[in-house]
């Protein structure tokens, strides 16, 4: 069973707790606070009053560093005030000084083990640094001393139901229940937890009775549904029926009522019922991007093909000309192994609906599947046809043609796309990517130039370029500048900063290309070709023995050039020996 229920009931919880905040004895600053302290003349009184104020006015303009030193101050006045040691901590901890937060707050605690508002501030602290095993121990200890503390329990309960540790959690529930007798929620988590540990008649009775407390509880519908469909949906059938539709008299846009509603009425042998609500729900579509989106998430992300079929379909008859739904059916079809249906509902699909050029590719894809490359070539010149003016499908054909290097149809297809299309630098920069693959190294630095030339930002170009260069080993300056402009746009990139490392190979500096190309290995840790080029640098260095657990590492996850990877193994083993 999904936990979402008991997470979001008490997320907003956590997140009061854990939250700096601004001390409890605010309530006894003065209505108007006065100014930061002048320097040169005091104008105000010293005292632990005084610089306590200035301390909040810091803190509520964002000068936290301002703000300690006046707390700091202060507690030089009044060094045995508690509020103002736990301001500090809260302080500290806003500033993301965690280690002094956590070593004052510790201090506090050994000082007076027995101070609620200690404690909670360090299960606070604790549980904000990942420190769960001390965050609980905390929390449990609060409890301990004052039972009444109800945010604890769902927060505690929470910590536990995370780590799995369901039969804890259950406990934390019971004694919420026991300590808060009229408290909706309280019933509600351990109906939950009941169903989570199999207690099924338990979790029956508190999740009725917290909806008899709570009538607008529909999270309690749910889980009720949800633990009698475990129970067998036929001997539960009605009552299913009557909890989905009091979720719906309540709340007539729910769409996972309706939608699952109309799923079960389905399931139970009620198709007429079933196209009714789903049919009704397919009329709100264009009025409700969700009504898709939660049939996305709720059954096509699971995998619950058929579910998504079933839903999919009886929407479609409220919606019958939406190519959304169709994409989606594609995807379920797909999912479900039908390459032939998903085909069909992928070329339904209007030219002017957002999904087009993301189902043209999906129905090549399929087509390549079946490795029926005649027929995806076939599809995409009629779909060129209908539609020159768009830059993608000749970069899908193209691509065809390229993979099954017949390179001049490929670039046949590209310079069609030249004559037809506005926006150039994509099929530009592919027929470089063409010439470079067909060994036509000229003829591609010269399309990497002119995709410069339009967009002197493009990083990928500015990337290839420069490293076309230092794979040839000439305009290594020209290679340089050009990489380094590419990282100004893309810093993170892996590929980028490889090439970057081999520019400076190819020039000589072998122990900056070596930094740089460990950078580029940690970024991508499995591309071959980078770590062949950690390999070459490891080399250059004198240590084989890395060069040679690179070039192992590389060979594992090269495709092509494993040739020359076994070579250079060899040569290191024979040095070796």
């Amino acid at each position: 069973m999904p936990l979402n229920s008991i997470k979001a009931l008490t997320a907003l919880l956590v997140v009061v707790l854990i939250l700096p905040v601004i001390s409890a004895c605010s309530a006894h600053r003065p209505a108007t606070p006065p100014e930061q302290p002048q320097r040169k003349e005091n104008v105000f009184p010293e005292n632990s009053f005084y610089y306590f104020t200035a301390s909040q006015i810091s803190r509520k303009s964002g000068d936290i560093d301002r703000a300690i030193e006046y707390l700091k101050k202060a507690m030089e006045f009044d060094p045995s005030s508690m509020m103002l040691k736990r301001e500090l901590v809260q302080l500290y901890w806003q500033n993301k000084d965690d280690r002094a937060a956590v070593a004052l707050i510790e201090e506090l605690v050994k000082e007076q083990p027995l101070d609620v508002e200690n404690l909670i501030l360090l299960a606070r602290i604790k549980h904000s640094t990942k420190k769960l095993d001390e965050a609980k121990s905390a929390y449990e200890k609060i409890l301990s001393l004052d039972p009444r503390q109800k945010n604890i329990y769902l927060i505690l309960g929470g910590l536990y139901t995370d780590e799995g540790n369901t039969e804890f959690a259950l406990q934390i529930y019971e004694k919420l229940v026991r300590q808060f007798p009229d408290f909706f929620a309280g019933y509600y988590l351990l109906g939950q937890m009941n169903a989570l540990t199999g207690r099924t008649s338990e979790a029956e009775k508190n999740l009725l009775k917290a909806l008899d407390m709570e009538p607008g509880l529909d999270e309690a519908r749910y889980e009720l549904v949800d633990l009698y469909k475990r129970q067998g949906k036929k001997k539960y059938q009605n009552k299913i029926f009557r909890l989905y539709e009091q979720i719906l008299t309540d709340n007539p846009g729910d769409i996972r009522a309706a939608a699952e509603l109309g799923l079960f009425y389905h399931e139970a042998g009620y198709p007429g019922d079933a196209e009714r609500k789903l049919k009704d729900l397919g009329r709100k579509i264009p009025d409700d991007q969700q009504i898709l989106s939660f049939v996305i998430q709720r059954y096509i992300d699971r995998r619950e093909f058929e579910s998504a079929l079933v839903v999919l379909t009886y929407l479609q008859k409220g919606a019958p000309k939406n190519s959304e739904i169709d994409y989606l059916l594609g995807m379920t079809y797909h999912g479900m192994g039908d390459r032939n249906m998903a085909i069909r509902h992928l070329k339904n699909i209007h030219p002017l609906s957002r999904f087009y050029n993301n189902a043209v590719g999906y129905v090549v894809y399929l087509y390549q599947e079946d490795e029926k490359i005649d027929q995806a070539t076939a599809y995409l010149k009629d779909v060129i046809k209908a539609q020159p003016g768009n830059p993608e499908f000749y970069l899908y054909l193209a691509g065809l043609y390229e993979e099954a290097e017949v390179f001049e149809d490929a670039e046949a297809v590209l310079r069609q796309g030249l004559s037809n299309v506005t926006e150039k630098n994509k099929l530009y920069f592919r027929l470089g990517i063409v010439y470079d693959k067909w060994g036509k190294k000229e003829d591609s630095i010269e399309m990497m130039r002119t995709v410069i030339r339009l967009d002197p930002k493009d990083a990928n170009a500015l990337n290839y370029l420069g490293y076309t260069y230092a794979d040839l080993g000439k305009n290594l300056d020209e290679a340089e500048r050009l990489v380094q402009e590419a990282l100004k746009h893309k810093p993170e990139d892996g590929y980028i900063i490889d090439s970057l490392g081999w520019v400076y190979y190819k020039k000589g500096n072998y122990e900056k290309a070596l930094e740089i190309l460990e950078k580029a290995v940690s970024l991508v840790p499995d591309d071959p070709t980078i770590l062949e080029h950690l390999g070459d640098a490891y080399i250059k260095l004198n240590d084989k023995k890395k060069a040679l657990d690179i070039y192992k590492k590389s060979l594992l996850n090269a495709q092509n050039g494993k040739e020359g990877l076994r070579k250079k193994i060899r040569e290191i083993c024979e040095e070796g020996n």
